[in-house]
């Protein structure tokens, strides 16, 4: 089953006067990104400039970075938290996911 989500953009810059502003909307994009990851029946994701999928090179997950169709590298990670900390900064974007 796939299903397409939306990762709400984060508007606020921590270095200016709204600092509660922005943890608010920080809190709200990582509680998204959680969702995803850690459902159970999660297999991939893809969305503008990145995609997870399951690893090779025997790592459990790949992290590509994409430029249009052109992928520009990858990275292996062992778990879903480490891909949680490079997908966070993906903010105001629609995700497409892939379920069992």
């Amino acid at each position: 089953m796939m299903s397409s989500i939306h990762i709400p953009d984060c508007t606020f810059d921590f270095n200016r006067k709204d600092w509660k502003g922005y943890k608010k909307e920080r809190q709200i994009v990582d509680d998204k990104w959680k969702a995803i990851l850690h459902r159970p029946g999660f297999r991939a994701l893809w969305c503008r400039g990145v995609s997870l999928t399951p690893g090779t090179k025997g790592s459990a997950w790949q992290l590509t970075y994409w430029s249009g169709e052109k992928a520009l590298s990858d990275r292996q990670l062992e778990s879903l938290d480490e891909a949680f900390e490079e997908l966070r900064g993906y903010t105001g974007r629609s995700v497409t996911v892939l379920w069992d």
